[in-house]
């Protein structure tokens, strides 16, 4: 059987309730949370992507510019013009 209870004590009330309201506000916080986070990762992405199409452009146009270099004083001195003034110095 069980002990009656004492006069002074208190007596036992139902757990309260937790309010629905809360939970949905946290889940709805998790939900944003992770849309910022993708709205995040996707903009550095896109970052990520215009600056390596810029390092790519520059280094063609460095490449360019070298070629371009290169023709120039080679373009002076072709083989026919080597040839001639060899034959008119001698």
């Amino acid at each position: 059987m069980r002990a009656a209870r004492p006069a002074g004590a208190p007596a036992k009330t139902a757990p309260t309730l937790v309010d629905p309201g809360r939970h949905k506000q946290r889940a709805s916080l998790a939900v944003i949370g992770f849309v910022v986070l993708g709205l995040t990762l996707g903009a550095l992405g896109h970052v990520a992507v215009h600056a390596k199409r810029l390092e790519v452009a520059l280094a063609l146009g460095d490449a360019a510019s070298h070629s371009a270099t290169r023709n120039a004083f080679t373009a002076s001195w072709t083989s026919s013009d080597v040839i001639s003034r060899s034959r008119s110095e001698c």
